[in-house]
């Protein structure tokens, strides 16, 4: 069964809203233009192709694109969720619990500009909070 469009949509625009809160991620961003990355949650049997570009990712469903994927990263919801809040990836990785196929230089370098996002928390509430 494939996630809802809707669904997909509402990720793909918290996904760039976050990404925009570091000026230097979406530029890094540039250099998988071209690229797809697929994320396959096990157990819910899904498959999100992101196409990554400067401008920020595009989400899809694999049921509605039938692109071969450059990088495959699989795991469970919660692997895949240690996996994007870790700074120790090797150790999720390691133990088996998320896999990375096809084009895993490609894999890792994505997940490594992702890791390397700095927020300035201040500066963004203070918007709101003065």
């Amino acid at each position: 069964m494939a996630l809802p469009q809707s669904l997909i949509a509402t990720l793909e625009t918290a996904c760039n809203k976050y990404l925009s809160l570091d000026n230097d991620t979406l530029p890094k961003l540039e250099k998988f233009e071209g690229k797809i990355i697929a994320i396959e949650i096990l157990g819910i049997n899904e498959k999100i192709l992101l196409y990554p570009s400067a401008e920020g990712i595009m989400l899809l469903s694999a049921e509605d694109d039938d692109s071969d994927a450059d990088t495959v990263i699989s795991g469970t919801p919660m692997a895949l969720a240690k996996l994007g809040a870790s700074n120790e990836a090797s150790s999720v990785l390691f133990a088996g619990e998320v896999r990375i196929t096809g084009d895993t230089r490609l894999g890792h370098q994505f997940k490594n500009v992702l890791q390397q996002m700095h927020i300035d928390w201040e500066e963004h509430l203070s918007r709101y909070i003065g």
